[in-house]
């Protein structure tokens, strides 16, 4: 092969990967990670993804049983690490592995490493390494369903009883309230269900389409399953022990168990559970029914269990989880399935620091992007694609549950059989759905019967409630939806699916108003998501009401109705300057259309256009347009907008603005326009120290005064126009104030402190001694020259002094106002033991001896010295005062010990001094 030809194949090679990348818009919705260990990760084991530049330099091998992956800086990296084992999180995949590596999947490793060591650590350390692209933990998974225990199901109890006529034969049918509520359960309110019979007017499911239950082991044996089990027949026909369909999955006839990494599924109560929602066999005579189950002649839709739980043999109510999640998502799309049903999430200890995974994340991208087609992107399956449905959480909270708060999934919330948000059921905006997740018994309310009733393993019957329990409700109608609109006919797409399922609802705010905007857009029907086009129009608009303004129009109408979809999808708004006579506006971009799929008949719809030119005419045209593009005729209305006029602009609680220099002022102005049009506001100038801003329909201007200097202002000029072009200015003339310094209250004294004992606490208010003529509060704060002499604090401008040695040194005490000018008073502080008469220090003294007395000594004492042969070699009078101790001149004296005698109000108190 030449040279030349060589590069063309580079280059259509390059080209084509190129073109098969996976939309990464919305990571940007993804936080970003905060770890922090605990026993929410998965220890001793990280997940890096490798620059494609590294990973083309991987040979992994195996020395002296560690895993080396050729890249120096990696293998020295986890051998600090203690690593024992480096392998691929998606294992090579046959046939589908250049897709895999178009999507990057090929590049993310696992490093399982000493499990002491934490993993912030190894986290941290490659982080470092030029080679790896990212860096994430794993973590811990919980199913979020099964909520309290399974409830076994008799057939003779709760009224069960033989299948009505017209519906399926399955004796517990009966059971099934979220199927078809009849009101009759306890507690339960009538059509509070997924309206499943008529849907299986139209369907019953179809084997073409597969539903991948990731979630825990599907008992796939079990009476009511069996034939609905997907089969790989490659492997069923093959020998044992190989892999006869080349998927890197030894004898994976029913799916894979990624906790043990093996074909061997272990029956789960969850995942068996959830699996018979989706799929329980239909009309069979036995136990009960699935939403896509089929008809009874083995054509429902097809389970393959994805295994990511097993029940702890130490501890049957819980799990173990894997940390292959990633793979077993990744596994349905490469294995046949389009829908994927996920009632798990990820544990985290903090809710307010929740992130989603980068390989999870791929993962579900990958199912999307890749679902129902073949190696070369061509559609093989009933769609062309995948979704992807998780349980939106069991924690009662409004928080970012992930995996199922990621963009592209759709998420599920619970309800009870009244409608009612389950007691259990996580809230939020991010939720896309509701759907029957049952209720235990609460007190006096409900019964077990208000649970969820499907299979369990062992040819049992139980009742489970939770979002897991909802969730594959919706799973099950997204595959009637495909064996319906995706079987059949190429082209079906996860976005047609996706937008079927969430016009297919009805009202649940009305029953949850402390909830309303977090269930989603409504609880879903089974029959409106198969509802098929008739071919009828919604009715015209027969009561348009119009309101000219200079630069709008508003328009005002109520829902009409629609034959066989009940109301419009939307009503798309034509506002021309030419009149609309025999014209077709099929074929014409609407100025507006308005989404009235949540509005109920007879509902007012109020719109208003804006960007009209002031005094000319227009013509206004409404068209009613259902989920299948059928279109009412029009409704033609013709005016003209009037003289546009100014913004209103009002000086809530107008003032002479005279601020002191540390205050601040926010002043409002609030808004509004004749005609309701867009408008826009501006300080003519903006000088330091004032800033503006917008709340709604109020504008806020702010004056710092401490940033501006002194003295009347020029004053601002605040302009607000609206998009007409009209404008009102208002001006705001404002003064700052000079600031004064702090001032010493001149008509109270500052004694000096005196503490009669270590340990003495006293308290100051400080505000008696200080006061500002600004009025601003002072901070104060106080110093002692005496280091160790009394503890120090202020709070609330309360001094707090606390003795913790004898001496006299100096307090001084600061106070000090928002712009830092000053205020200072100084005392003497003195601390003693008044349990003795006088104090004599120092002692040794070398030049001058202090005698310091009590607090009410003060005046004159005699003092004597007499040598230790008790000759008087020193006699003297001093002054003393608390504050102020006798200081006695010893420096003619000899060295030796001294008697010092004092003698004050006839009393003598003596004392050995060196």
């Amino acid at each position: 092969m030449n040279t030349r030809l060589l590069f063309l194949l580079f280059l259509l090679f390059a080209y084509s990967c190129s073109e098969d990348k996976i939309d990464r818009s919305n990571d940007k919705d993804i936080p970003e990670q905060k770890v922090v260990e605990g026993n929410h990760l998965v220890k001793g084991l990280v997940r890096i993804k490798l620059k494609e530049s590294a990973e083309q330099r991987v040979s992994l091998t195996s020395v002296d049983g560690k895993t080396r992956t050729g890249i120096s800086a990696l293998d020295e990296l986890a051998d600090r690490l203690g690593a024992t084992k480096i392998e691929r999180v998606f294992p090579p995949a046959g046939e589908f592995e250049a897709r895999t590596r178009a999507a990057g999947l090929h590049l993310w490793y696992d490093i399982y490493f000493d499990e002491t060591k934490p993993v912030t650590r190894a986290i941290g350390d490659l982080s470092e390494l030029a080679e790896i692209d990212k860096v994430d933990p794993v973590r811990k998974i919980k199913r979020v369903g099964g909520v309290g225990r399974a409830i076994p199901i008799t057939m003779s109890g709760s009224g069960i009883e033989a299948a009505l006529p017209g519906r399926p034969n399955d004796p517990l049918l009966r059971a099934q309230w979220h199927y078809v509520n009849d009101g009759t359960v306890k507690d339960a309110v009538a059509g509070a269900d997924i309206n499943l019979l008529e849907a299986w007017k139209v369907t019953t499911g179809s084997p073409e389409v597969i539903v991948a239950i990731v979630d825990g082991g599907i008992d796939y044996e079990h009476e009511d399953l069996q034939d609905n089990m997907w089969v790989n027949e490659a492997e069923k026909n093959g020998a044992a022990g190989r892999d006869d369909d080349n998927n890197n999955y030894v004898d994976d006839i029913y799916g894979w168990n990624f906790v043990d990494n093996t074909a061997t599924i272990i029956p789960h109560s969850h995942g068996t559970h959830v699996a018979g929602t989706v799929s329980a066999v239909n009309n069979n005579g036995k136990g009960l029914c699935g939403v896509a189950g089929g008809s009874g002649n083995h054509d429902g839709v097809r389970l393959m269990s994805c295994q990511i739980f097993k029940a702890d043999p130490n501890d049957p109510n819980e799990d173990i989880g894997t940390n292959r999640t990633p793979q077993a998502i990744k596994y349905g799309a490469d294995n046949g399935a389009v829908i994927s049903q996920n009632s798990w999430g990820f544990v985290f200890d903090n809710k307010e620091q929740t992130y989603m995974d980068n390989a999870t994340k791929e993962a579900i991208d990958y199912f999307i992007k890749y679902a129902g087609t073949d190696k070369n992107g061509n559609q093989v399956g009933p769609m062309k694609g995948g979704i992807v449905i998780f349980a939106a959480g069991n924690e009662d909270s409004d928080y970012k549950a992930y995996p199922a708060a990621y963009g592209p999934v759709l998420s599920v919330a619970a309800m009870a059989p009244d409608y009612r948000k389950a007691w259990y059921s996580n809230f939020a905006d991010w939720i896309n759905l509701t759907a029957p997740g049952g209720t235990e018994p609460m007190g006096v309310r409900y019964a077990k019967e208000c649970m969820v009733a499907s299979t369990g393993p062992g040819n049992e019957y139980i009742y489970m409630q939770g979002t897991s329990m909802a969730c594959p409700h919706v799973s099950g109608i997204a595959a009637l939806v495909v064996s319906k609109y995706g079987v059949g006919h190429p082209g079906f797409t996860p976005n047609d699916l996706r937008e079927r399922l969430l016009a297919a609802t009805r009202d649940i705010d009305q029953y949850n108003a402390g909830y309303r905007g977090k269930m989603g857009v409504g609880y879903i029907d089974a029959a409106l998501a198969l509802q098929e086009d008739r071919g009828i129009a919604p009715e015209p608009v027969a009561d348009l009401a119009i309101t000219w303004g200079a630069a709008s129009v508003l328009l005002k109408w109520s829902v009409t109705s629609d034959e066989d979809n009940g109301t419009p999808d939307r009503y798309d708004i034509y506002v021309k300057t030419q009149s609309f006579d025999d014209m077709d506006l099929s074929g014409i971009e609407p100025t507006k259309s308005i989404d009235v799929s949540r509005m109920k008949f007879g509902d007012e719809v109020s719109v208003r256009i804006q960007g009209l030119i002031p005094e000319t005419r227009y013509y206004v045209a409404v068209v009613g347009v259902d989920r299948f593009g059928n279109r009412s005729a029009y409704t033609v209305e013709g005016g003209e907008t009037v003289t546009n006029a100014a913004p209103v602009v009002v000086w809530r609680n107008p003032t002479d603005i005279v601020l002191k220099a540390f205050e601040t002022a926010r002043i409002y102005f609030d808004v509004t326009d004749p005609e309701d049009q867009v408008w826009e506001y501006r300080l003519e100038s903006t000088p330091d120290g004032v800033s503006v801003g917008r709340e709604e329909n109020t504008v806020i201007v702010t004056i710092v005064a401490p940033e501006i200097t002194a003295g009347v202002k020029t004053p601002l000029q605040l302009i607000v126009t609206n998009e007409g072009g009209s404008s009102e200015t208002v001006e705001i003339p404002y003064e700052i104030l000079p600031n004064r310094t702090p001032e010493i209250v001149g008509t109270v004294t500052f004694e000096n402190l005196y503490f009669g004992k270590v340990g003495e606490t006293q308290t100051i208010d400080l505000n008696t001694y200080f006061r500002d003529p600004d009025g601003e509060n002072l901070k104060y704060t106080a110093t002692c020259s005496s280091n160790g002499l009394v503890s120090i604090s202020v709070s609330n401008n309360q001094l707090v002094l606390k003795s913790l040695r004898t001496g006299l040194g100096k307090l001084t005490i600061t106070a000090t106002d928002h712009l830092g000018a000053t205020a200072n008073i100084v005392v003497d502080i003195l601390v003693r033991d008044d349990s003795r008469m006088a104090d004599f220090y120092p002692n040794p003294v070398r030049d001058e001896l202090n005698i310091q007395m009590g607090k009410e000594v003060k005046g004159n004492i005699e003092v004597k010295l007499y040598n230790t042969n008790g000759v008087l070699v020193l006699e003297t009078g001093k002054e003393i005062a608390p504050f102020k101790p006798a200081k006695l001149d010893v420096t003619k004296l000899p060295g030796g010990s001294y008697v010092v005698v004092v003698k004050y109000n006839g009393k003598e108190y003596k004392n050995n001094i060196v």
